[in-house]
């Protein structure tokens, strides 16, 4: 997707002029609040004894990320427009309205991206107890054989979240949201299994699936053609590094839309979500009672 943006002329000065102002400004606002992150790391490393070099890295690097929000929230929009004509030179269909980018701060889309992250942590708490409950059976089962109980719980959330990572990576086009007819994710269907063998867990399967309805689609996508997305959420991950966000936000739409265009996942309308929890959907009204009702699986909820 870089190399595409790079190769037309026009194209290649408006994509650099984009990334190398913003990092040039995020950059600048770290340099000018240099007098207040030392004062910060100074008081953290006598506070807690940790080498000053090792507290200041991690003041630079926070504020890195903290001002690289800020710029990119304030100037998403010229990343919409690039996403949209690397689409468009790859033989895609865009998932952009055309628009004339400007500076500016959407606070309707601040407060839905503060909801999708809520609703991210959600989706990702309710699987948090299944795997409490492992880590303990296993503890159990480990110390009838050897001493010691060692804990798998950091292991099993990490890949958890890293699931998660992916099936958002892949949401971040809007062909991932297309599949009405989803089924549910590997770890429902394991859930029923068990649920069909141990009757008490079929309460909490029911409203696990519930919450997780909304997201069946994208789910189905990470499962359909895993290494991928696996690969793409790579990259994602990588994109999220300071100042490297800045060049590669604009690329991950489109290859998410070009990964799922391969598995024939169908274009649907323009005017896709700001990130890929936009289409995560409402809670269940038993958690939530004030949240609106599910919407069917691959549809995109109100708000």
């Amino acid at each position: 997707m870089v190399r595409v943006l790079l190769e037309d002329p026009t194209t290649r000065r408006r994509y650099l002029t984009v990334g190398i102002t913003q990092a040039a400004v995020v950059v600048a606002l770290v340099v000018l609040s240099r007098e207040w992150k030392d004062d910060v790391a100074r008081e953290v490393g006598r506070r807690t004894g940790v080498e000053l070099w090792l507290v200041y890295s991690a003041a630079i690097f926070s504020s890195l990320q903290l001002f690289q929000w800020i710029v990119i929230a304030l100037s998403r929009d010229h990343h919409t427009v690039l996403s949209r004509e690397a689409s468009v030179r790859t033989g895609l269909e865009p998932e952009d309205e055309p628009l004339t980018p400007r500076v500016w701060l959407n606070m309707s889309w601040l407060m839905k991206k503060l909801k999708q992250h809520w609703r991210a942590l959600w989706l990702f708490a309710w699987g948090v107890p299944v795997l409490w409950g492992a880590d303990r059976l296993c503890r159990m089962a480990y110390a009838k054989v050897l001493p010691g109980e060692p804990s798998l719980l950091p292991i099993l959330l990490s890949l958890w979240g890293a699931w998660w990572f992916v099936v958002f990576t892949a949401g971040r086009s809007e062909r991932a949201w297309t599949q009405e007819d989803a089924r549910a994710p590997w770890f429902l269907r394991a859930w029923n299994w068990l649920g069909s063998h141990v009757p008490l867990l079929g309460s909490y399967g029911a409203r696990w699936a519930r919450v997780t309805h909304p997201v069946f689609s994208p789910a189905a996508c990470v499962e359909q053609r895993p290494w991928g997305l696996m690969g793409l959420a790579l990259a994602r991950a990588v994109s999220k590094l300071p100042l490297v966000r800045c060049f590669l936000r604009p690329t991950i739409p489109v290859a998410a839309a070009h990964l799922l265009a391969a598995e024939r996942h169908p274009a649907r309308s323009a005017n896709p979500p700001a990130s890929a929890l936009a289409a995560v959907g409402a809670l269940p009204r038993d958690v939530a009672p004030s949240s609106p009702p599910l919407p069917a699986a691959g549809t995109r909820p109100p708000g």
